[in-house]
């Protein structure tokens, strides 16, 4: 008989009634996702499926019922099918946190064990509404990483662009007028007519060799190898790499303080934070911090061995571990690093928009300085 959830409770046979207190989680469902919608959706469309499904069960609507309600929503059909599969799948006698299981592509390891903690434990609701929340603060995390990575990456682009245009177009224009200088003409400049030139007579080739060398560089960091290779990169950069650092930080402590909520344990919290960071060495730690809990180790002790927070977070994680505070130490971290994290875009977008201004007004300015001086050869030359 299919479970029917009212408001965070569930109405069904004794045996599947809310746990006493104290009880073990249950193992997260583990079906397999052939057969499911497995639609893509966007962050906001999955917030809002979150927080749409959150209003109603709130209300006590039953939780059938308000998939059914959700899928009759024509003007997204993405959301409108993932609801119906889920649907069928409820009245067919699977779970909630099942139904997601089958549709794995589309909701992520926390997101369903964190449903599955919240049907276990009878809140449901208050999950969804803890989810909604979440995936607001995820939202807002990835607007901060465009903001730390889109920008100056266009900024540069537009940079190298204005190069090419005055190396390989603009300069290129007083070829013939530099060529009565004859033997007499600079070497500098004789170096940028030449790339000039060139660059004029092979430009196919070249958008060619930079469209496959870009190509190879985004196949690269796909790879385990190319990953390490780019964080240990950006991780060096001044300014930007703090940025990065805390931003991964944050993304960390707030999957901990959401899954300590909800009671998953710790190991199994451990692991499942390694989908969420970026870093793959801090991925690795994790890991490994995972199996020294298991092996008998605090949470404070398995962390601080692979160096995954800084001293002050450490002794804070210690602190609340041993006044099982844990989820609140871990949330307040979490909001100092967000802070910390959107600072550091400011500082860094302050320093690169002046940085690359006088980089701009350094090259102007060097090029007139030599058409100019230049110029003012060649008109010597010809009055002789």
């Amino acid at each position: 008989m299919p479970v029917l959830h009212i408001g965070g409770a569930t109405e069904t046979d004794d045996a599947t009634r809310a746990p006493a207190p104290g009880a073990a989680l249950p193992p997260a469902p583990t079906t397999s996702a052939a057969g499911g919608a497995n639609v893509r959706l966007r962050s906001s469309d999955l917030e809002l499926f979150t927080r749409n499904l959150h209003t109603q069960v709130s209300a006590g609507v039953p939780l059938l019922r308000a998939l059914e309600q959700q899928a009759k929503q024509d003007h997204q059909p993405a959301l409108a099918k993932l609801s119906q599969d889920i649907a069928v799948r409820i009245e067919g006698g699977s779970s909630l946190a099942e139904a997601l299981q089958a549709n794995s592509k589309t909701f992520s390891s926390i997101y369903i064990n964190l449903v599955h903690a919240g049907e276990f434990a009878g809140q449901l609701d208050q999950m969804l509404a803890e989810l909604a929340s979440f995936l607001a603060w995820r939202g807002e995390i990835k607007k901060t990483l465009k903001q730390a990575s889109v920008y100056p990456g266009i900024v540069i682009t537009a940079t190298i662009g204005l190069v090419v245009f005055v190396v390989a177009y603009l300069f290129p224009k007083f070829g013939k007028l530099f060529d009565r200088l004859g033997d007499e003409i600079p070497p500098h400049v004789q170096f940028l007519l030449d790339t000039g030139n060139f660059v004029a007579a092979h430009w196919p080739m070249l958008t060619l060799g930079a469209g496959a060398a870009l190509a190879a560089v985004m196949l690269t960091l796909r790879t385990v190898v190319g990953r390490r290779w780019a964080w240990n990169f950006i991780a060096r950069l001044p300014i930007f790499g703090r940025v990065h650092a805390d931003l991964d930080l944050a993304i960390l402590m707030r999957n901990l303080a959401v899954l300590e909520s909800a009671g998953i344990p710790l190991v199994h919290a451990l692991e499942l934070s390694r989908e969420s960071v970026r870093s793959p060495a801090s991925a690795d730690g994790l890991q490994r911090a995972a199996d020294d809990v298991m092996g008998g180790d605090t949470f404070a002790t398995a962390v601080g061995a692979q160096e995954l927070l800084p001293p002050m977070a450490l002794n804070m994680v210690s602190v609340g571990e041993e006044s099982g505070r844990l989820a609140d130490v871990f949330q307040r971290l979490a909001d100092h690093y967000d802070q910390e994290s959107k600072a550091g875009v400011t500082r860094f977008l302050a320093f690169l928009e002046p940085a690359i201004t006088l980089m701009l007004g350094l090259f102007v300015a060097g090029v007139a300085v030599t058409v100019i001086s230049t110029l003012y050869q060649v008109i010597r030359a010809t009055g002789r």
